[in-house]
């Protein structure tokens, strides 16, 4: 009896030591043009009394998000640790046209039908970023770009210094006002521009207090594409300018009231002629 217990025991686990549902593996070799892999399972298989290493799967089609002309593809390298499934009948017609076939070999759940679906995460890697959790996050944590899509609807593009996150661009497209910020914070330097929904663009030196600003607005009745400084010191024209520009209207009263001495004594009269009259498009303090 004992004996045909251990011969129906034999039977059964020899049956379904074959049926296999889902394991991870570690990336051999990905093409990214056909979106294959040669995948190495990173359970063993036990031989008699030994336990053996799974030779390698080759073929295994790579899942991705394609649908309609979009995909997104995932740059698996050698190495990486992924999700492999079985599927339930060969792959071997079912994957060539896409249309239904039918399934003439007769294994099911086994490992020539594997499909990588995901990567995983093994305990010995470093932790993933610990912002944004409850954004939807794309990043390439090596170079530190990131491509973030917050609950709020907006979405922020960052690139971070690899060696100091506190140095990075930003582009921030903003869903509640429709606006666009675009940021460069550096050791002493913050500057940004903001193009907002109403047509006002702005380049800010968040460092010193100076803006440039391109109004299409007509805000506070200054005109319609007009183009307003903010000075935190001065305005160069030339990076070796040193003379200041005069006022306009300052500099109009004086040129029509001024006098000088004159040869004979007594000072002469004001200019008999007025002066050019100021711009009426150039504007200064």
């Amino acid at each position: 009896m004992n004996q045909i217990n251990r011969t129906i025991k034999a039977i059964i686990e020899s049956r379904v030591g074959g049926i296999h549902t889902a394991l991870p593996a570690k990336i051999e070799s990905y093409n990214a043009k056909t979106m294959y892999a040669t995948v190495i399972l990173l359970n063993k298989k036990k031989l008699e009394e030994s336990e053996i290493e799974i030779p390698p799967i080759v073929e295994v089609p790579v899942a991705h998000f394609n649908a309609c002309k979009f995909i997104i593809r995932p740059p698996y390298a050698k190495g990486d640790i992924v999700q492999v499934v079985f599927n339930e009948r060969a792959l071997d017609k079912l994957l060539i046209t896409g249309k239904s076939e039918e399934v003439k070999l007769t294994r099911k759940f086994s490992y020539d039908d594997a499909v990588v679906v995901k990567g995983l995460k093994i305990e010995q890697e470093d932790d993933l970023p610990d912002e944004e959790l409850d954004s939807l996050y794309i990043a390439n944590l090596e170079h530190n770009n990131k491509i973030i899509m917050r609950k709020n609807g907006d979405i922020r593009i960052v690139n971070e210094a690899i060696d100091n996150p506190a140095i990075y661009s930003e582009i921030i497209i903003k869903e509640e006002t429709d606006d666009i910020e675009i940021n460069r914070i550096n050791s002493g330097i913050d500057v940004g521009i903001k193009i907002q929904s109403d047509g006002i663009m702005t380049i800010n030196d968040n460092t010193n207090g100076a803006e440039l600003k391109f109004d299409f607005t007509n805000e506070n009745g200054k005109g319609a594409g007009s183009i307003i400084f903010t000075l935190a010191e001065k305005l160069l024209l030339n990076s070796g300018d040193t003379e200041g520009i005069p006022k306009g209207h300052s500099l109009e009263t004086w040129l029509n009231n001024h006098i000088h001495p004159g040869d004979s004594g007594g000072n002469t009269g004001i200019p008999t002629s007025s002066s050019p009259p100021p711009s009426e498009k150039v504007f200064v303090e």
